[in-house]
């Protein structure tokens, strides 16, 4: 008969093993701001990114760092008859009732850059809307909505003398923020 199994290690209250070759690193920081709290159609967009590397002995290395502007119509499929989404990636709908009638990204924004520890680095990205546009609108039958969104992906370096320690490097999971645009 197996032993009883403890259910605080299942919690996570139990012994825990570490490894000791991962040093646990705080996560960078992905910050999106605008320059207006509220746009009308043909108006320039000024948005500024920002990347904070947090204090400690890692570099950062930037793989990538992405950036989209999208526009969703949402229908509410109580109200309308809407179809089923296309399963290719070409299509202009995500989910049943959304349809992207806006859409502008920026695969690369920047890759393979280098950041020290305990410092930042801000892009700042423009763009013009479309002079047609609806405006943002949230009611209980259809919904217009904005937003950009950025995501970072890279890993940690420990640096010594600017060159890597014997290939120590630690992947990063995908940072994404998104900021809802008015």
């Amino acid at each position: 008969m197996p032993p009883p199994r403890r259910l605080s290690s299942l919690f996570g209250i139990g012994k825990r093993e570490t490894r000791k070759d991962v040093v646990p690193v705080a996560s960078p920081l992905l910050k999106l701001e605008a320059d207006k709290k509220v746009y009308r159609p043909g108006d320039p967009v000024t948005i500024t990114v920002e990347i904070r590397n947090p204090p400690g002995e890692c570099s950062l290395l930037v793989d990538r760092l992405s950036f989209e502007a999208t526009g969703i119509e949402k229908l509410d499929t109580q109200w309308f008859n809407t179809r089923k989404p296309l399963s290719d990636s070409s299509s202009n709908q995500k989910r049943r009732g959304e349809y992207v009638f806006m859409d502008s990204s920026v695969p690369s924004l920047v890759s393979n850059q280098v950041l020290s520890s305990a410092t930042k680095r801000t892009y700042i990205l423009r763009m013009n809307l479309p002079t047609i546009l609806p405006p943002s609108y949230r009611g209980s039958a259809v919904r217009y909505l904005y937003h950009v969104k950025s995501v970072l992906s890279g890993k940690y370096l420990n640096m010594d003398d600017g060159h890597p320690r014997g290939g120590s490097t630690q992947e990063l999971p995908a940072i994404d923020n998104h900021h809802v645009l008015k």
